[in-house]
Parts: structure tokens; C-alpha cells; sequence
């Protein structure tokens, strides 16, 4: 919130950066769509910032940009070659004024842009508009770390975006959501939607850590995306929740939400892995339940795999209003076993049926696989 008054822009069509801009620009301390004082809305009539074509390496920091008729900030280009590359958005105030939110109309920042390694971060405020709070398509190899997306300046209230905190959609690989440093952890928390969405087959590689999902900054507290915390589906595969140990300094906690804590869901939503979370609870045990299933595995998802038995990759998965893991549906789940030929072990599914009178499935799993691969088991609901 310490942002100091440079230049008011209002009640204009919107603040260009286009390609015969070039490069290297900078737009900072200035309030974009609203009045001197940051008070009152002022908008303007399209974006409030929009890079077009190929101008790489501008820097956007320090901005007060709400109450724009359509994106805060929009990055835009027609392919590789006239994409903005290599942007640093950082320490600005998008959809929010001194006084309350002032939303954009549209997603607080979107990118559409064949760009890539542009990073969102650290230390923006990314709250209070109508779209989405951000939104990567067509944009590889990108970073969001450190931001603050749904809530107020400070991190301890909602102020909601309309629909997903974060939504990757189309040809996104690499995506990197929260870094595992002390300032790289986002607070996804108090969206209309899910906390993250990432739906779409060509997202691969794209991996979420350090996140706080579904709580306040301090994780001590709900503040309650309205749809799941994470949600993956549309076909989307080979994405990564978490870490490599539940030992490690900076763990995605995903507690709090309405939704599931994490839900894969939709066409073929496959190969995903989600290790070393907590899920429904902190690291020093306190429940904050997600108001649904901690892990929920539905629809034709399948072969996604929650946990593994190297190491320390397993999840805490506590304290849910639901069951831990779900799985209903036509569809398959990796468990964290390795079985030798012949070898057999008890899984309990366990479901809520409508009339309540059975608690759950045995079922029985045995590998036929010399080579101990992970046995699949599909489940027809």
C-alpha cells in the first residue's frame, strides 16, 4: 500500500506500450483508473496497461490500476516472434483503491501473448476484479510468485476476484505458480472461484508451490475460495502440486476452501502428481477444513497420483468435511505402493452412497507387473 503518487492517468482509453514502443520501458507510481487520491474510480475505457507485439523487458511496478473498463494489464501478441518477453510486473495494485476494491471489468492481469518468462511478482495486489484475478492462455514459461490474489492489502480479508484466482488455460507449459524462497509464496484466497484452475491439455510441466490456498497470510485463518483450491481438469496432465518432501521449507497448505482441496475433474485429466501438501490442516496440525473432500477424483480422470513412497512425498490430507481422497466415477488413481509379483494389499474406498447404508468398498490390488510398476485400479461409479 505504500505506493507513491507519480502520475494520474484517467478517463482516457488506456496506457499503450505497443511494438513501436520497443523495449525496456518503465510505468511506475502512478494511479491508472482512478482519481489522484486513489479513491474513487476514474476508469478508463479499455485496459489500463496493454503491451503489444514484441516489447520485452518493461517494467510495471509500483501502480495503483483499477476501475478499467477492461483488463488491468494485458499482454498481447499475435505469435512467437511478436510476443513481449521477459516483463516484470511487481508491486503494483490491481483492482483495488485506498478505500475498497475498484475492480477492472475484466481479469486483473492477462496474458494472451506467445510471451514467456515474464514474471508476476513479487508483492502485487491482485484483487477485487471482475474476471479472473490472473489469466495466462497461449504463454509458456511464465512466473507468478509473491502475490496477494482475492484478499486485501493485507492479507487477512477477502476482497474476491469474480471468478478463479489464477486460471491457465492453452499452451502454458512451464508455468511456475509460487517459488520456493521466502518472498515467492502467493496467498490465493477469497476468489469467487477455485484458487487455481488449470485446465487445459498443453499445460504440462506447469508446477504449483509455496502457496497458501484457502487461508490468511499468517495460514491461521479461512478465507475460502468459492470453488475448490486447486482445480485440474480439461485433459490437463503431467502438472506437479507440491514438492518433493513434506519436509520442505515452503509446502502448498490448501485448507479452508468451499470446494475440495484439490479436484481433478473433466475429459482425461491424467498423469498428474500431487506430493507434499497439507491439505486441510497446517503444518502444526490445526484443522481448517476444505469444506469438501481433501483430494476429490472424479468424472474420467485417471493414473493421477496423490503421494509416493520415496521419500517424504506423501500428503498430509486432515481435517476435510469430506473423505480424505474420493474417487468416483470411470477412472484411476496411482497409489504410493510397490508391490512385488503376486503381491496382493486391501484398499478401502471409502464413499457415501445415497441412502447411507454402506461406508465403503473393499477392494483388492495385485500386481501382476515384474517389473513392480504402480498398479492402476479403476473405479466404475
Amino acid at each position: 500500500k505504500d505506493v507513491q503518487q507519480a502520475l494520474a492517468v484517467y478517463s482516457s482509453d488506456e496506457l499503450d506500450v505497443d511494438e513501436g514502443g520497443g523495449g525496456g520501458n518503465q510505468i511506475l507510481y502512478n494511479k491508472i483508473g482512478t482519481t489522484a487520491d486513489g479513491v474513487d474510480a476514474a476508469g478508463n475505457g479499455n485496459d489500463g496497461i496493454a503491451i503489444l507485439g514484441d516489447s520485452d523487458t518493461n517494467l510495471i511496478e509500483g501502480n495503483f490500476i483499477s476501475a478499467n473498463t477492461g483488463n488491468g494489464i494485458s499482454l498481447t501478441g499475435s505469435d512467437a516472434a511478436t510476443a513481449p518477453d521477459s516483463n516484470t510486473i511487481r508491486g503494483n495494485v490491481i483492482g483495488l483503491g485506498e478505500s475498497g476494491p475498484l475492480g477492472n471489468g475484466g481479469d486483473g492481469i492477462r496474458l494472451d501473448s506467445y510471451g514467456t518468462s515474464n514474471i508476476i511478482g513479487e508483492d502485487n495486489r491482485i484483487s477485487g476484479n471482475t474476471g479472473n484475478g490472473i489469466r495466462l492462455s497461449n504463454s509458456p514459461h511464465n512466473t507468478v510468485t509473491g502475490n496477494y490474489i482475492g484478499t486485501d492489502f493485507d492479507g487477512t480479508a477477502a476482497a474476491p476476484n469474480g471468478k478463479d484466482g489464477i486460471l491457465v488455460v492453452y499452451d502454458c507449459t512451464g508455468t511456475l505458480i509460487g517459488l520456493p524462497t521466502d518472498t515467492g509464496r502467493n496467498v490465493i484466497s477469497g476468489n469467487t472461484g477455485a484458487g487455481v484452475h488449470l485446465s487445459s491439455l498443453d499445460i504440462t510441466g506447469t508446477e504449483l508451490r509455496n502457496n497458501l490456498i484457502g487461508l490468511d497470510v499468517s495460514a491461521a485463518a479461512a478465507i475460502p475460495n468459492g470453488d475448490s483450491g486447486v482445480l485440474i481438469d480439461f485433459e490437463s496432465h503431467d502438472l506437479s502440486v507440491g514438492d518433493q518432501s513434506l519436509l520442505a521449507t515452503y509446502p502448498n497448505i490448501i485448507a479452508g476452501n468451499l470446494g475440495a482441496g484439490v479436484e481433478f475433474a473433466g475429459i482425461s485429466t491424467h498423469d498428474n502428481y500431487v506430493y507434499a501438501n497439507f491439505i486441510g490442516c497446517t503444518p502444526s496440525g490445526v484443522a481448517i477444513p476444505n469444506q469438501s473432500h481433501g483430494v476429490w477424483i472424479h468424472e474420467t480422470a485417471f493414473s493421477n497420483a496423490i503421494g509416493a513412497d520415496i521419500g517424504d512425498t506423501g500428503n498430509v490430507i486432515s481435517g476435510n468435511e469430506g473423505a480424505g481422497v474420493l474417487i468416483e466415477g470411470t477412472g484411476a488413481v496411482t497409489v504410493p505402493w510397490t508391490l512385488a509379483p503376486g503381491e496382493s494389499k486391501d484398499l478401502t474406498l471409502i464413499y457415501t452412497p445415497e441412502d447411507e447404508s454402506t461406508t465403503g468398498t473393499q477392494l483388492k490390488l495385485t500386481s501382476n507387473d515384474p517389473s513392480h510398476a504402480t498398479t492402476q485400479l479403476s473405479v466404475d461409479g
